[in-house]
């Protein structure tokens, strides 16, 4: 929802007036809150794609590029690519040849495949 309005009406005060060093405080703290969220999280997930790196290698490029651009399919080899399936090697590999391709999708972000971007 919209909360925005019921917090500004707390932190801009009237007899804050006309500098309302309280309500840009506030701001600014959410600012830098939000800031610093981004930095761990940028490095959260960098660690967490080099620690998937590690365990199954990097992704194949045809995966890569699928994922890149979802929006053009040409085979169904293509296709099967886009949806983190791989190739037969890729499914050893990572230990899905005795799963389903819709349990392979359902994997998520559990993929081994699976990079997180920011």
């Amino acid at each position: 929802g919209n909360i925005g309005g019921v917090i500004s009406g707390q932190i801009y005060r009237t007899q804050d007036a006309p500098r309302f060093i309280l309500g840009h405080a506030v701001n600014l703290g959410f600012c830098a809150f939000g800031l610093i969220n981004v930095v761990i999280l940028f490095f959260g997930l960098r660690a967490e794609n080099r620690r998937r790196d590690r365990l199954y290698g990097p992704i194949p490029s045809s995966l890569a590029v699928a994922s890149a651009d979802s929006t053009s399919y040409g085979t169904d080899v293509e296709r099967s690519d886009s949806c983190g399936l791989g190739s037969e090697e890729d499914r050893r590999r990572w230990g899905y040849e005795n799963m389903s391709e819709e349990e392979i999708r359902d994997l998520g972000d559990r993929h081994a495949a699976w990079r997180y971007i920011l």
